[in-house]
């Protein structure tokens, strides 16, 4: 989908990717252009949107959910370690003797929470991505359900029923 002409675009981090945001909604708009036989350049748009809406009732709440499983997965490793059961091993680097992408995923995350980030870095890099990721998706988890707050989601679409009763606007 093109943005429309009179959209202002803010260039963002590459020259193929801008943004508009109108109404709350953030609209993130990729151009990529191709070379056909015959039809000479072509340009595709994509369009994607993020908006800050409330919760529908009977809803999923994505938010309270992956926030529970993060806490509960914290806390029963908390509790491993804690109580001084064997740490895993890798079943790959015991078979093979060669690292995996995910050797170092103990030591990192441990680094991590206590905070030594430099060495959570140099343990596993991938895994501490992820532990950054997943620290700012679990404060905004915890902020948007505290103050019960504006959610990023898609900009809800009025379902067929909902466009039946509205009357057509003059």
């Amino acid at each position: 989908m093109r943005p429309a002409p009179d959209a202002p675009l803010l260039p963002c981090c590459c020259p193929s990717l801008f943004v508009a945001v109108e109404d709350c909604c953030f609209y993130f708009y990729s151009c990529s252009a191709r070379w056909a036989r015959g039809a000479g350049r072509t340009t595709s748009w994509q369009r994607m949107q993020l908006c800050l809406r409330q919760l529908d009732p009977g809803e999923t709440d994505h938010e309270l959910i992956w926030l529970s499983v993060s806490v509960t997965s914290i806390g029963l490793a908390a509790t491993w370690f804690a109580f001084g059961l064997p740490w895993p091993h890798c079943l790959f680097h015991d078979l093979t003797g060669r690292p995996c992408m995910t050797c170092g995923m103990t030591r990192s995350a441990i680094q991590f929470f206590h905070g030594h980030f430099l060495g959570a870095i140099q343990w596993n890099p991938l895994v501490f991505a992820a532990l950054c990721g997943l620290s700012i998706f679990n404060a905004y988890a915890f902020i948007v359900l505290v103050t019960r707050a504006p959610r990023f989601g898609h900009k809800r679409k009025s379902s067929t029923r909902e466009s039946l009763l509205l009357p057509p606007s003059l």
